[in-house]
């Protein structure tokens, strides 16, 4: 009995525990101390990051300038074709690591490569005084996957709002990546980094890269050209590639073309598409420096431009595409017309009533050929493959 009672006793004298404290509400952003990112913060982060700035005057030129100064002979080594197709691809290696190599070919004399004048490239250097990207004015999506399963996709609704009448109903882009011939000439506004669609959103096709096979053939008598080399045609509508090099204001680009004129290259192209001219004035448009090209004009072109933006939000600032406007076969020479379209042309010898303007005789071949061609201000500009500054 008595062991019974002091067992009681014992167990009297355990104290009960305090109730443990109701544990704080935990953020729903942090997790294992770490912030959890919504897709909307992420946005905002794009939004206060400064895009990528090129500058002209930091365009590479050391290898070229080393070259330029070597003896002819060593200029002329068969072993410079191999250095000049290793530079294009590390160039673009960045921004198309998947895009197919470019060859160079010459048949017609010893000339192992195109002169070593400019620097491969398929992004856009801006001079000093034209102003940084801006992501102000980008519309991103919240399209879950490929954006053309959603109607009420915001880019979807930028597109059509921003073309206004020559808008197409729907995406310029056919799910293949071709664009769709009644969106041809139109501004075309791609999903950007800021839209949470996936790579393969029906709308992104030119910032995914160049797809076509290319290469850089020596002509008999147009010079280097480029091709196309694929082992089947390339459909109509496909993109083959962008018009880049140095970005200037419209009123450098004046100064720049009489000095052009005598040497007979220029390759100046003023962006000056209908929906900039309703918005710009001529002092506050661009236009794009592509002095290092050649010469690829044809009166019967098998590739046009078109203005595309992605990443810049500044209206004046398109991307110039290059999208084929017929099936071609392989082995096809990729050309455009540097005048537009051939209706809007007069005689080449009244032009010629201009002294200063640079006329040449054109050797396009085509039945509609005009007989002659002036570079000095190009309407729509063309493919001929010192091709760094042209196709990537």
């Amino acid at each position: 009995m008595e062991s019974a009672s002091s067992a009681a006793s014992d167990d009297s004298d355990i104290e009960t525990p305090a109730r443990s404290p109701t544990p704080p509400k935990s953020d729903p952003r942090v997790f294992g101390g770490f912030r959890v990112k919504r897709w909307a913060d992420i946005r905002e982060d794009l939004r206060r990051q400064q895009p990528k700035y090129l500058l002209a005057r930091d365009l590479p030129s050391r290898l070229q300038d080393y070259i330029n100064n070597r003896p002819a002979e060593s200029r002329g080594h068969p072993q410079m074709r191999r250095l000049f197709e290793h530079e294009i691809y590390i160039n673009s290696a960045d921004t198309e690591h998947d895009a197919p190599e470019i060859k160079v070919e010459n048949s017609v004399d010893d000339e192992p490569c195109p002169p070593w004048e400019f620097y491969y490239t398929n992004e856009m250097w801006h001079t000093d005084d034209i102003p940084p990207p801006t992501r102000e004015g980008l519309v991103g999506c919240d399209c879950v996957g490929d954006c053309s399963t959603n109607k009420n996709c915001a880019c979807r609704k930028h597109q059509l709002e921003k073309a206004g009448e020559y808008a197409s109903g729907d995406f310029a882009y056919h799910p293949d990546g071709r664009v769709k011939v009644d969106a041809r000439g139109v501004p075309i506004w791609e999903c950007n980094d800021m839209c949470r669609c996936d790579g393969h959103c029906v709308n992104r096709v030119v910032q995914r890269g160049r797809k076509c096979p290319v290469k850089i053939v020596k002509t008999l008598e147009k010079g280097w050209g480029v091709f196309y080399c694929g082992p089947k045609k390339l459909p109509e509508g496909s993109f083959v590639g962008i018009y880049s090099g140095e970005l200037v204001t419209f009123d450098v680009g004046e100064q720049r073309g009489p000095t052009y004129d005598q040497s007979g290259r220029t390759y100046m192209l003023d962006l000056d598409f209908y929906h900039i001219r309703q918005k710009y004035e001529n002092d506050h448009r661009l236009s794009i420096d592509a002095y290092h090209a050649g010469n690829n004009h044809s009166c019967a072109p098998n590739c046009c431009l078109q203005p595309v933006y992605i990443n810049d939000g500044e209206l004046k600032k398109p991307l110039m595409a290059f999208f084929t406007l017929k099936d071609l076969l392989p082995e096809e020479e990729l050309t455009f017309s540097y005048f537009g379209e051939l209706d809007r042309i007069d005689s080449g010898t009244e032009k010629q009533e201009d002294p200063k303007a640079v006329f040449a005789p054109c050797r396009c071949g085509a039945k509609m050929c005009i007989g002659m061609w002036n570079d000095s201000r190009i309407i729509c500009v063309g493919t001929h493959a010192w091709l760094g500054v042209l196709f990537n």
